[in-house]
């Protein structure tokens, strides 16, 4: 029975905070110990989250520290799960303050590449002995691809565990780990260094409140941060393969950085919510971890903006050339604007999801045929330009007669 739970120190993960209750608790076995505080039997101890727990040991463990604090502050869950859409966020982290197993389904992991041990930083190892009289895991410096303390600007050196769970795993405290002046040597690198740039940034990232509330895409924010030379003039297509070029050269230091273009269009797309990568292009945007993490500074896409003063060019009369002169387009695109093509390119294509219902759709495209063939160049209203208009194939209107009849009554 476990009699007392110690203290938790700064910055200490969940699994070290484990292990030295277990020291402590008197149990000559891992396995007995397991059984009691954890709810499923036999279960392999999470590193970098939280295992479920039984009731009753949940119940003591919030009586020293609210369960939220301990998710927050001492696992890689803010990390993980702090960019992911608003609502998968909230269920992520709903499933994980319900300590509920299986958490990692709910974020955004990356799949190892190689290897990876729960590692340490030896400074950091005695200052701890300095201050509490034992060294523990930081939660801090078992993030994959940071091999470099933030405090001490020094190597991370790797114990003989592997940051994996496997039928092996015993509950070994650092402290146990490491004898007494038997430290790694320390290989410190330069403040300037940019893996030390890197470390500081993202360390300083999983310190920021984790927030629940911002609706705003991880993609549309950074996009929204870009340089003018990586957007196109309407500000809404991205240069990425020149991002790309320009993020190469300033990581060209950094150890294995590998981030490709494909990659880079994932997360402007918010098709991919993998932390490190966003954190880099946040990193090269300059913007401040304080700022990323509570969204600040965001403003609406500049392509609405750039389109709604195309239109009101439009509606001053001026031509389509004119315009394009004005805006630094060419007229062609202008022509999409005024007829939302680009809107359309993105969207689901209303009309094909209920395809079938040919006599809804003839109607529909009847009441909109006005406001359509506005954004038509004079002259080049015809069966394909206004197909277009609705999103349509030009064969897909011998299936609309009532529109049919109109464009053909139409006079431009």
């Amino acid at each position: 029975m476990i009699g007392f739970l110690p203290r938790i120190y700064p910055d200490e993960s969940a699994h070290s905070y484990l292990c030295r209750i277990y020291v402590h608790s008197g149990y000559v076995w891992h396995i007995g110990f397991a059984n009691e505080i954890f709810a499923r039997g036999h279960e392999v101890p999470e590193y970098n989250f939280i295992n479920a727990f039984t009731e009753p040991f949940r119940k003591m463990l919030e009586d020293y520290i609210p369960f939220e604090t301990l998710l927050l502050e001492h696992t890689l869950f803010p990390y993980y799960a702090r960019f992911l859409p608003k609502e998968r966020r909230s269920q992520a982290y709903e499933y994980a303050i319900s300590n509920k197993p299986y958490l990692h389904k709910y974020l955004s992991i990356p799949t190892k590449k190689r290897g990876h041990y729960l590692r340490y930083c030896p400074e950091c190892v005695k200052a701890d002995r300095a201050l509490y009289g034992e060294c523990y895991f930081h939660i801090s410096h078992q993030i994959p691809s940071v091999p470099i303390c933030a405090i001490h600007a020094c190597e991370l050196a790797d114990t003989p565990i592997p940051n994996t769970k496997t039928k092996n795993t015993i509950l070994t405290p650092l402290e146990q780990l490491l004898p007494a002046g038997g430290e790694n040597k320390v290989t410190e690198h330069s403040p300037d260094n940019i893996r030390v740039k890197v470390a500081k940034y993202i360390y300083d990232t999983l310190r920021q409140p984790f927030l629940l509330e911002p609706e705003i895409p991880i993609g549309d924010f950074l996009t929204a941060k870009l340089q003018d030379r990586y957007l196109s003039p309407r500000g809404e297509q991205r240069h990425l393969s020149e991002l790309c070029r320009d993020m190469s050269v300033y990581y060209r230091n950094l150890t294995d950085y590998d981030i490709s273009k494909a990659r880079l269009a994932a997360v402007f797309r918010n098709l991919s919510f993998h932390a490190y990568d966003i954190l880099l292009v946040a990193m090269f945007e300059g913007i401040a971890p304080k700022e990323l993490c509570a969204y600040q500074g965001y403003t609406k896409p500049r392509h609405i903006a750039f389109d709604s003063k195309v239109r009101a060019l439009r509606a001053e009369g001026k031509s389509y050339q004119e315009i394009g002169s004005i805006m630094n387009i060419c007229h062609e695109a202008v022509r999409k604007i005024l007829s939302g093509a680009y809107d359309r390119e993105k969207s689901s294509r209303p009309y094909r999801n209920v395809k079938w219902d040919w006599e809804r759709i003839d109607q529909k495209c009847c009441r909109e045929f006005s406001e359509k063939v506005l954004g038509i160049a004079p002259g080049r209203v015809s069966r394909r330009t206004v197909a277009e208009s609705f999103g349509l194939k030009d064969k897909s209107l011998r299936n609309l007669p009532c529109l049919k009849k109109l464009i053909k009554n139409y006079k431009n």
